[in-house]
């Protein structure tokens, strides 16, 4: 809202409806609601199958690795011993034979073996040399370091045991069925499927959820006319159905309250022009206090009529302005301090600025500039004469800071958002002090304008003003509707 609506809402807030706003919105959500009830309960559905899906899954896949583990576990503690065992005996069994009856008990040993465990079993020499067909299998030999070695090769199972005095080694080829990687291709698919679920719940719950949640927090900082796209029939599709109507209505709600006051402060400007020129003619027929009173609440009057009327007109040139620039903030607060320099200075007062050089991106740069005319008019005019103003700027991560510092009598620290609200002046300073307190609920709506905060601390002495823009990057930029 405006600053100059929020003070007249309540002249013409009779003429509203009895029933408040908020209420009639909620009841018609839950009336769209009911009539839909079908698409309210499907994002429930949806949610509590996908949940109990990802739980299965997940349980699965805990409770396979949990038995591969301890698959594992007890191969190495159990199995792995007693196949190391019954590799050294048959090694012992064929180098028996091969030395008590020769080559052709040896050959007739393995051929038991290969009928009994399947695969092709051999005795080698040292070098690799088949002790019985004479040829050279050192392929099948474990590396040097090793006496055994027990695994598959190329998909092939392979089995090889040193002899203790390493003269022999005994070898198996092909004796076993790999079953390793259908475990894991369990673990796969189960990793799959649940990271399928993962990333759909992503897509259809939490990013809409997310959007959403942008779409308010950059309505509640000014952006009226932003509208969520949904074409959802489920709970998420009724928020931000219920969301669109309640900006529709808010933001026709401000449109109506800032035509009503700009008809006002119009209508107003001829029946004040002619009560000042009968006051005119009235004081030069009678000079007294009551005549001298009612020239001066007049003045206010319209001098009160006339900067609303202006603030109405400005406010709506800069939020019509297209496009969006590039500002140099540096330059824009050098401007403003020479600017208003000269009414300082017309008040013994000096201004000291600290400026570095900074960016802003997607700003308009008069609104920016008409915020920090009104800080600084601000602290001029409560400055004593003879003291100074400090203006200092600093970046802080994406930030940029703009504080403005007198050194007058402060603000009580109950009231340092009061000075913010629109008409708001010290109870001490109403009739020595010029201005109607528009000038920093300005500054703050325009600061709110950029996505950036305005507020106020004592300083002892004096006031700090901190302005706080946001360094918007380039591939950010808002459309002129958005904002």
């Amino acid at each position: 809202m405006i600053a100059a609506s929020m003070c007249t809402s309540a002249a013409f807030g009779q003429n509203l409806a009895k029933t408040p706003p908020a209420f009639r919105l909620f009841a018609a959500s839950d009336t769209r609601c009911t009539r839909q009830s079908k698409g309210c309960r499907s994002l429930f559905r949806r949610s509590i199958l996908i949940g109990v899906t990802a739980a299965y899954l997940i349980s699965l896949t805990c409770g396979l690795l949990v038995a591969h583990f301890l698959a594992q576990k007890s191969y190495e503690m159990y199995v792995a011993p007693t196949f190391e065992a019954m590799d050294r005996l048959e090694l012992n069994e064929a180098r028996s034979a091969l030395q008590a009856h020769g080559p052709d008990a040896l050959a007739e040993y393995l051929r038991s073996l290969d009928r009994a465990f399947g695969g092709r079993h051999f005795l080698l020499s040292a070098n690799g040399t088949d002790l019985i067909t004479g040829n050279s299998l050192a392929g099948l030999l474990p590396r040097a370091t090793d006496l055994r070695y027990r695994g598959y090769f190329h998909g092939v199972f392979h089995l090889a045991q040193r002899s203790d005095d390493g003269q022999f080694c005994f070898a198996v080829v092909g004796t076993a069925i790999q079953t390793g990687p259908a475990t894991w291709g369990y673990f796969a698919v189960c990793m799959i499927v649940t990271t399928g679920l993962l990333l759909f719940s992503l897509l259809y719950l939490v990013f809409p959820l997310r959007r959403i949640r942008d779409a308010l927090h950059a309505f509640g900082k000014g952006q009226m006319e932003l509208r969520i796209a949904s074409h959802r029939e489920d709970e998420i599709g009724q928020v931000a159905a219920n969301f669109n109507a309640m900006a529709e209505r808010v933001e026709q709600s401000f449109r109506t309250e800032r035509l009503l006051l700009q008809d006002i402060s119009h209508e107003l400007r001829a029946p004040l022009a002619r009560l000042s020129l009968a006051v005119h003619l009235a004081k030069q027929q009678r000079q007294d206090d009551l005549t001298a009173q009612i020239e001066t609440n007049v003045k206010k009057l319209s001098a009160l009529v006339g900067e609303i009327t202006e603030f109405h007109q400005r406010w709506s040139a800069i939020e019509n302005q297209a496009p969006l620039q590039d500002a140099d903030l540096e330059q824009i607060v050098r401007n403003a301090v020479q600017d208003a320099s000269i009414e300082a200075s017309s008040r013994s007062v000096t201004i000291e600025l600290q400026s570095s050089s900074m960016i802003l991106h997607n700003t308009r740069p008069e609104l920016i500039g008409r915020v920090l005319e009104n800080v600084l008019r601000n602290a001029i005019v409560h400055s004593s004469p003879g003291s100074h103003i400090e203006v200092a700027m600093h970046h802080q991560l994406n930030e940029a800071i703009v504080t403005v510092r007198d050194f007058g009598g402060g603000v009580p620290p109950e009231r340092l958002e009061r000075i913010f609200d629109p008409f708001y002046r010290e109870e001490d300073s109403q009739s020595e002090r010029p201005g109607l307190g528009l000038g920093l609920s300005i500054a703050r709506r325009g600061v709110q304008w950029h996505g950036g905060t305005l507020h106020a601390e004592n300083a002892s002495p004096g006031l700090r003003l901190i302005a706080i823009f946001p360094l918007n990057e380039k591939a950010n930029a808002p459309s002129a509707k958005q904002r």
